[in-house]
């Protein structure tokens, strides 16, 4: 499950937080159950209506098409061609975006270190945007150190993180994008879009863009 933190606000710009955790289960009192199942049935059905077609969730965006990043001083040097390749999704996708990797003025950094404890987030990215417009203007990207990662280009071990899956999701909220709804477009396994909430270890399956996540970029800079 992935969740977001609740923004944090300043006078000219907020900053928001996503991150990626393992699932957390819902409880309730008896009484309210079949209230509560009556309500999920009509909500399910809804959406299912409603995102038929698309399940991507923008929340803002650049004021141009385009942004850099830099590997920051506490990224190892086998995370670069990782955190390239996963910006590279999204530089390929059908949409007039991309990124410019590693450019040494930039005020976007990809970092390495504490996110909290092993098995719950993988990673996190900071947008902060000014207001009322909600345009990023900055971002931040880290990688926990807590886990165990895969940094290559062949499939991670039952234990790893993959870095190139990460990557290629975490530079989706970089861009503007939020978690995409699970019906229909989150599965599991290889048909899951990259925006999805939940990574498992092992899985490479958000290496690359689906028709979902393409729309979605395309949406905010067509």
């Amino acid at each position: 499950l992935m969740i977001r933190r609740p923004p944090r606000s300043t006078p000219l710009f907020r900053r928001q937080r996503q991150m990626c955790i393992r699932d957390r289960c819902l409880t309730m009192k008896p009484k309210f159950l079949i209230l509560f199942l009556i309500t999920v049935l009509v909500l399910t059905a809804a959406l299912f209506r409603a995102h038929s077609t698309a399940a991507y969730v923008t929340c803002c965006k650049w004021a141009t098409n385009h942004a850099s990043y830099k590997y920051g001083p506490t990224l190892p040097s086998s995370f670069y061609r990782a955190t390239d390749d996963g910006a590279n999704q999204w530089t390929k996708a059908e949409a007039s975006w991309y990124w410019v990797v590693n450019a040494p003025d930039s005020n976007n950094w990809i970092l390495y270190g504490p996110v909290d404890m092993q098995g719950e987030a993988l990673a996190n990215t900071t947008r902060w945007m000014s207001q009322p417009s909600n345009t990023i203007v900055k971002i931040e990207m880290k990688y926990d150190s807590a886990e165990n990662w895969y940094t290559g280009i062949k499939a991670p071990a039952i234990n790893q993180a993959d870095a190139r899956s990460v990557a290629a999701h975490e530079f989706g909220h970089a861009l503007g994008l939020k978690h995409t709804q699970s019906i229909p477009h989150c599965p599991g396994g290889s048909l899951a879009a990259t925006m999805c909430r939940s990574l498992s270890y092992g899985s490479k399956h958000f290496r690359t863009l689906e028709a979902d996540d393409r729309n979605g970029v395309y949406i905010l800079y067509p």
